[in-house]
C-alpha cells in the first residue's frame, strides 16, 4: 500500500509522538511557508550600510511623516542614535542624529504625534524631532523607555506611573495654565515593562506580569498574570499582539493573552530566563519572528544556534530560523520603490538586510534541516518498506534520509540516503527485508544556492499483522 505525506505543517512538540498527524514535523530549520503544505529554504541576508562601530545594536525602528514620503530607519548602538534617509536610498553610511548623544546601554523608546517624534529613555533626556534628522531637548518631559500614542497625547511609562502630555502636543508636558497633561498610578506589585495600543486601548504591563487596560476614562486590572517579559518582543499584525513572557508566547486580542506556544514548548522552555527578558520580536511577511537565543528540545535532543522561532499567523504554524549573526535588534521600512524591507542589527554593531535575492547569511552557507516521524496509524505492528519517493522543485541539492526504527532511541536510527533529486524526484528502493514499526525522514542541505520546495513524499509499504 502507499502512505502519501504532501500536507507538511509546522513543529509538534507537545503531543505525544503516537498522536502524531503525518506531516507535524519534530524538526523544521531555515524552511518557511511560501506554498500551503510545502516548505522552502528560506532566503538568507546582505550587510545594511556601513562598517560595524564595535557597538551593539541596542533598539531600531522606522518612521514616515505625514507626507507620506519620507522614510527614516534609526538605529541606537552605543551613545549614539543615528538615522539613515530610506526614501532617497543612496547613503552607503549611518549618519549620527543632530543632539544625538544618548545614555549608553539604557533603550530608547519612541512615539509620534502631530508629525513629531518623540524619544525616551531611563536615566537620558527626553527630546523631539519633526525633520527626523535632529533632535530637541522636550522640556518638563518625564523619562522613561515605554512611550505610546493614545488619545492625542503621548505616554511615557516610568517606574509605576503613566505620564501624559497635553492634548495634541507631544512637547507640552506643562501641568498648570491651559495644559491639561497629568500622570496616574499603574497599582499592584512590579515596574512597568511595556506598553502597546489594542481595541482601541492602551495596555500596560508590569514585571509582575499583571496587565491593564486604559480607555481615557478608567483604569481596569486584566484577568492574567502573564503580561510580556521583554518590552522589545512585542509586535502587532492587525488586531493580534504578540509577545514573549518567561514561559511562553503570548497573544492578545483584546481582552486577555493567550498562550500560542503549546506546540513548541518543549523547546521554549530551554531558553535562559533572562534572555526574555531582551528578546526582540518583530512582524515580517505577517510572521512573528522572536530571537531567543541558542536552544535545544528534550525530545530530538538538537540543538538550534541563534534560534529565531517563527509563527506563521496564516497557517498556525511554528518553525525556527538559524542565522549566522544574531539579531539583537530589528526593524521593517518601506523603501523608494514601495517595498516592505526587514533589517537587523547584531552584537558587533553590524546591520543586515533579510531577503530579496539573498541566498546565504552574510557568505555563510545556510544549513536547512527538516525531520518528521511515521507510524502509519498503526504504531504496534510492523511494516515491509519497499520504496521512498520524495518530491522537491527541479534543482533541488537537498540531502533526503531515512531510518527504519522500533523506538524513538536517538542511537539506534541507521540513515539511509533516498538518492540525488532528478528532475525534482528521489527515490529509494528500500533493501530486501527492511522491517520496522516506524520511519523516520529528513532533508538537509547546506549552501548557498538559490531556494528550494520540499512537496512531500510518498512510502510503499506492506503491514506485517503477526500480533
Amino acid at each position: 500500500m502507499k502512505y502519501r505525506v504532501y500536507n507538511l505543517g509546522g513543529k509538534q512538540l507537545r503531543v505525544s509522538p503516537i498522536l502524531k498527524k503525518e506531516g507535524e514535523l519534530l524538526r523544521s530549520v531555515n524552511f518557511y511557508n511560501d506554498f500551503y503544505g510545502a516548505k522552502t529554504k528560506r532566503p538568507g541576508y546582505v550587510t545594511f550600510l556601513g562598517t560595524a562601530d564595535g557597538n551593539s545594536v541596542d533598539k531600531m525602528w522606522s518612521w514616515t511623516k505625514e507626507d507620506g514620503t519620507s522614510t527614516y530607519v534609526y538605529r541606537q548602538s552605543g551613545t549614539k542614535l543615528q538615522y539613515w534617509e530610506a526614501h532617497v536610498g543612496t547613503a552607503t553610511a549611518w549618519t549620527t542624529m543632530g543632539n544625538g548623544t544618548i545614555t549608553a546601554s539604557n533603550k530608547l523608546g519612541n512615539a509620534v504625534l502631530a508629525d513629531t517624534m518623540i524619544i525616551s529613555q531611563v536615566g537620558g533626556t527626553t527630546r523631539h524631532t519633526t525633520n527626523g534628522t535632529s533632535l530637541t531637548d522636550t522640556i518638563g518631559a518625564p523619562r522613561g523607555e515605554l512611550l505610546a500614542s493614545y488619545q492625542n497625547r503621548i505616554h511615557i511609562g516610568s517606574a509605576s506611573t503613566d505620564f501624559w502630555s497635553a492634548a495634541g502636543s507631544g512637547t507640552d508636558w506643562n501641568l498648570s495654565g491651559t495644559s491639561d497633561s497629568s500622570s496616574q498610578t499603574i497599582p499592584g506589585p512590579g515596574k512597568i515593562n511595556g506598553v502597546f495600543i489594542a481595541s482601541d486601548r492602551i495596555n500596560w504591563s508590569k514585571n509582575s506580569g499583571n496587565m491593564f487596560r486604559w480607555d481615557g476614562y478608567s483604569l481596569r486590572q486584566l484577568p492574567t498574570n502573564q503580561g510580556p517579559s521583554s518590552p522589545y518582543s512585542i509586535a502587532q499584525l492587525e488586531d493580534a499582539t504578540f509577545f514573549a513572557n518567561r514561559k511562553s508566547l503570548q497573544m492578545f486580542s483584546g481582552d486577555r493573552p493567550t498562550n500560542i506556544s503549546e506546540p513548541i514548548n518543549r523547546q521554549m522552555g530551554t531558553v535562559s530566563g533572562d534572555v526574555f527578558d531582551s528578546a526582540p520580536g518583530i512582524i515580517y511577511d505577517k510572521n512573528y519572528h522572536i530571537a531567543v537565543g541558542t536552544v535545544t528540545d528534550d525530545l530530538t535532543s538538537e540543538t538550534i544556534s541563534n534560534d529565531i522561532v517563527v509563527y506563521d499567523y496564516n497557517f498556525n504554524q511554528f518553525f525556527d530560523y538559524s542565522f549566522a549573526s544574531n539579531p539583537t535588534a530589528w526593524t521593517t521600512y518601506k523603501d523608494k520603490n514601495g517595498d516592505i524591507k526587514l533589517v537587523f542589527g547584531d552584537s558587533t554593531g553590524q546591520c543586515y538586510t533579510y531577503g530579496g535575492t539573498a541566498t546565504s547569511d552574510n557568505g555563510a552557507a545556510i544549513e536547512a534541516v527538516m525531520e518528521g516521524f511515521l507510524h502509519f496509524n498503526a504504531p504496534e505492528l510492523d511494516k515491509h518498506f519497499r520504496r521512498f519517493y520524495a518530491i522537491a522543485s527541479p534543482g533541488c541539492c537537498a540531502k533526503v534520509q531515512v531510518a527504519v526504527s522500533d523506538s524513538f532511541t536517538k542511537g539506534r536510527k541507521k540513515w539511509m540516503d533516498v538518492g540525488q533529486f532528478i528532475d525534482g524526484v528521489a527515490v529509494l528502493q528500500f533493501p530486501v527485508n527492511t522491517r520496522g514499526k516506524f520511519l523516520f525522514w529528513r532533508v538537509a542541505e547546506s549552501s548557498a544556492s538559490a531556494p528550494f520546495t520540499i512537496y512531500g513524499f510518498t512510502v510503499d509499504y506492506e503491514e506485517i499483522n503477526d500480533l
